[in-house]
């Protein structure tokens, strides 16, 4: 029902527009007040696309914005139709459902320049699905939610690539556990509904990106219980997309013939050709083997290791691919204000100086209690 959310009662369509459904008079009253504009709009669109399709449907849109109607987004949800005007969630729908609107428009604004990556709104998201974890998870089961829950794929994925550049290892786990939880239920939802392969190809993609994020995380923290299966899942990814070995393919048969002194031994005569099914207690020895070579080389910190593998990688990359890595290592850095030295919890909630755009401040109080410091080199570069 499009007013109370009852699902086990016999609904009845709206006559106008036959987009929404209720369950008694009553209840058609009482959303009238909301429901009246958008019912207006499809009933136009319905009239106008059945006599004239395509052309009829652009006919009824410039009649709606010549008659001084605003053009709203109408988006189907499995509590009926949603417009882009609506304030209030639907009965049936998570409380944080809009936060999608939010950080999905905070996506397709994005500037890397100005560092706007839409952080604050992300997060705000993965917080809701943390927190009401049985509200979100009874949507994202639903068929009828499928596009909403692909912008939380894509969101939560942005914000997974904002918590790796800025090597932050807690929130980065947390975003990646929120993101494997939500593409589990897509998975349920893609097989149930049937989809075309292109939807499936694009999740696929996804799971490639988190598989390889936490394989990186894994290599930051040195916990690598669950690296045998990632690696493998990687390179079956790779193999079955791409057709041939590639990166992680090359980990994974250094890997192995780093810890087996004696392939012939254990039956394996051909190591490269049988990654997929080599134990995966035998990669994970791998993977102790070269932690031990870590600390026996006195690198006394992971963040050391990754410092000469950091190293290692800029040595091969051209001088431009360099330069970019390094701004936008520096971009997504949390800033402090330069009066009052408090920390961005977001990045881009502080705004910098218009005229050099080289310090950040918290707001306008702090801006002017700097101005006098300041002035003295703003512009001067």
């Amino acid at each position: 029902c499009g007013n109370c959310g009852a699902t086990d009662v016999k609904l009845m369509n709206c006559t106008r527009c036959r987009s929404d459904k209720y369950c008694s008079k009553e209840c058609q009253r009482a959303a009238w007040p909301k429901h009246k504009q958008v019912c207006k709009i499809i009933s136009r669109v319905n009239k106008e696309t059945a006599s004239g399709g395509p052309q009829g449907l652009f006919r009824a849109l410039e009649k709606l914005n010549q008659g001084g109607q605003k053009i709203v987004s109408l988006q189907m949800t499995s509590a009926g139709m949603v417009s882009s005007t609506d304030t209030v969630v639907p009965p049936g729908l998570p409380s944080g459902f809009f936060l999608i609107r939010e950080a999905m428009s905070e996506y397709n604004r994005r500037t890397e320049e100005k560092r706007m990556f839409g952080e604050a709104s992300y997060k705000a998201l993965l917080d809701s699905i943390y927190t009401d974890e049985v509200e979100w998870a009874r949507f994202f089961s639903h068929p009828a939610n499928q596009e909403h829950t692909g912008e939380v794929i894509i969101i939560l994925h942005a914000l997974v690539q904002v918590y790796e550049g800025r090597n932050s290892t807690e929130e980065w786990g947390h975003a990646l556990d929120v993101l494997d939880n939500v593409m589990d239920h897509m998975d349920g939802v893609l097989r149930m509904s049937r989809a075309g392969e292109e939807y499936f190809r694009a999740q696929e993609n996804f799971h490639r990106s988190a598989n390889a994020s936490r394989l990186d995380l894994n290599d930051k923290t040195g916990n690598h219980a669950d690296s045998p299966r990632l690696l493998k899942a990687l390179c079956r990814h790779e193999l079955e997309h791409g057709g041939q070995k590639d990166v992680h393919w090359m980990m994974a048969d250094q890997m192995i013939n780093v810890v087996l002194k004696n392939e012939k031994a254990l039956g394996f005569t051909d190591i490269s050709s049988n990654i997929l099914e080599i134990p995966d207690e035998i990669i994970l020895e791998g993977y102790k083997f070269t932690e031990k070579i870590k600390r026996d080389a006195g690198l006394d910190t992971m963040r050391k290791a990754q410092s000469m593998t950091d190293n290692f990688m800029n040595s091969i990359l051209p001088p431009e691919m360099r330069m970019k890595r390094e701004e936008e290592k520096n971009n997504l850095k949390l800033l402090h204000c330069s009066n009052c030295a408090k920390q961005e919890s977001a990045c881009g909630e502080f705004k910098c100086c218009t005229r050099c755009k080289e310090v950040v401040y918290c707001g306008r109080a702090c801006q002017k209690a700097h101005w006098k410091a300041h002035k003295k080199s703003c512009g001067k570069k």
